[in-house]
Order: structure tokens, then sequence, then C-alpha cells
């Protein structure tokens, strides 16, 4: 090993599946030893470190996970300090940058090394993508409620929908939801014209009316609600990578849904609508096979 990599993982599961899988890539090329630093408690949002319980033990083995309580003051100091006082390597994404080439060469920078960012793109891990998929195991045990998703899921030609409608801020966001979904219904009904017998299974934490309705009118649609028991962020991912295709906005969580289905269903063979971009890429962060499969379909 050529020194130490430390990977700040923060946010919610999609994006420290997308700040682990590209502060892997880069401790490999580099033969650097990972480091994963992680805040003990929940953040405002009540999100926590749950990545690590999505690993097989092998692949486990490879990488440190280490609470920032448990570390020196160089770790639980601001970032504006750190780079003062200590003269190690600061890898941090631009994410105004369009340059994914420039992007690449950072990940490259020798020494102890602290990397930032949030790396929403598959091509900052690509060269490690095979190793990714044998060892993201989701083995957490499912409740009845799940159990039960799960087998209606595997038993139809099951479209998943991910479905976030901005209702993370105490905002009124009615117009914007209904835009939102208005968008998703439309990339439904062209799905729905070359796959007549496509069940749909809508995934939101939303308890928004338009969702409700829209279910209560098509037979063809389920949501899986919230009020269900519909909550569990590990079991909702393992249950949506059974999807066998995909549509979903603004949300790493519905992403790495629609890349996970790809490992149980087969790369290429699964119809995915993803949005323009994501919301903190340095590009659009959507593969160019999932951009043509959307192309096809429109």
């Amino acid at each position: 090993m050529r020194g130490k990599a430390y990977l700040n993982i923060h946010d919610g599961l999609g994006n420290q599946l997308f700040q682990l899988a590209a502060g892997y890539a880069y401790a490999k090329k580099n033969g650097k030893q990972l480091h994963v630093l992680y805040k003990p408690k929940p953040d405002t949002y009540g999100r926590c470190l749950l990545v690590d319980q999505l690993l097989s033990e092998e692949f486990r083995k490879k990488i440190l996970f280490q609470s920032k309580s448990d570390m020196g003051i160089a770790f639980r100091a601001s970032r504006k300090i750190r780079r003062k006082l200590f003269p190690w390597t600061y890898i941090e994404e631009d994410v105004t940058s369009h340059d994914k080439d420039n992007q690449l060469e950072i990940l490259s920078r020798r020494g102890m090394v602290e990397l930032f960012g949030f790396w929403q793109d598959e091509d900052f891990f690509l060269p490690v993508a095979r190793e990714l998929r044998d060892n993201i195991k989701i083995n957490v045990p499912l409740e009845d409620q799940y159990q039960q998703m799960q087998e209606k899921i595997c038993n139809t030609n099951s479209v998943c929908i991910g479905a976030r409608l901005y209702e993370d801020n105490g905002r009124d966001h009615t117009t914007e939801a209904e835009d939102s979904f208005r968008v998703l219904m439309q990339r439904a009904e062209c799905m729905e014209s070359v796959l007549p017998e496509a069940h749909f299974f809508i995934f939101s934490s939303s308890e928004n009316k338009i969702l409700e309705e829209l279910c209560s009118r098509r037979k063809n649609m389920t949501l899986a609600r919230t009020k269900d028991g519909i909550t569990e962020t590990l079991q909702t991912l393992k249950i949506m990578s059974h999807c066998k295709h995909h549509i979903f906005n603004q949300s790493t969580f519905y992403w790495w849904a629609a890349w996970l289905s790809e490992t149980i269903h087969g790369v290429g063979q699964c119809m995915i609508i993803p949005p323009e971009r994501l919301f903190c890429a340095s590009r659009s962060g959507i593969p160019a096979r999932w951009i043509k499969s959307a192309k096809s379909l429109a």
C-alpha cells in the first residue's frame, strides 16, 4: 500500500454508494488503503451510515469504516482549518466543471489523501464496476409487506417508478410535485406503448394525493405506500432492484435501484428512462446506455 485515502461519506444511501464507489476506485488504482469517515449521529434529515451494510463480507474487509468521533482533531476540525494545519492532499470534486477528464485526473494524486464530493457519475468507478456488482449484496431479511411486494414484482413485467416529489422540506411544493409526476406519467405511457403487459410499482416517500388517485384508477399500478409500512431504506432498495425496468426523476437512491437491477437482470436488458441529469453531477450522471434506452422509446 502506498499510503491512505480518507473518504468523507455523507447524505443519504444513494450518495453514500456513489462516494464509496468512487473512493474505492481511487484507492485501488493508486494502491492505497481506503478509510471511510462518517458522522456517528444521524444528520438533520435522520440519515446515517448505511452503505456498509450492503457489502459482502470479503469486500467489507478491504475498507476501514471509522467514526469521526474516534479520530483525532485532524478530522473533527472544519475542512478550512484542516487545510491550513495539515499538509496532506485534498481532492475535491468540482461540480461546476463538465470536463470529465479533469475530474478523473484529480483522482490520481499521490500522498496521504482526503476526498470530498458527491461523485455522481458511473465513469468515476467504471474500472471497478464489475467488482462492485459482485460485492454489493442487499441481504437484509424482508418483512411480510416487503416480501409480498417483491413476489408481485418478480411475477409481473415490473416497472419501478421512483417518484421524488420534492416533499423533503417544509415549503409548499404542490405545483412542482404535479409537474414532476406529470413528466413521470408521460414516460410511463412511453414505456407502456412497448410493454403493454407492464405493471408499474410507484415508490415515493410522499403521501401526495396524486399518487393515491392515480393508482386507484389503474389496475396496472401499485403504490408502495409509507402508510403500508414501505419505509425501511434497505428493504425498499432491495425490492426496487428486482423490478425489470425503471423510470425515475431526481434521486440518487432511485438511480442505484436501476443500476442494481442490471446486476440481477443483465446490463442492457433493462429499459431505463432517467432524468436528464442528477443534482450534483459534474456532467449528467446518466450512463450512455440509459440515455440510448430512453431515446429508443421517444
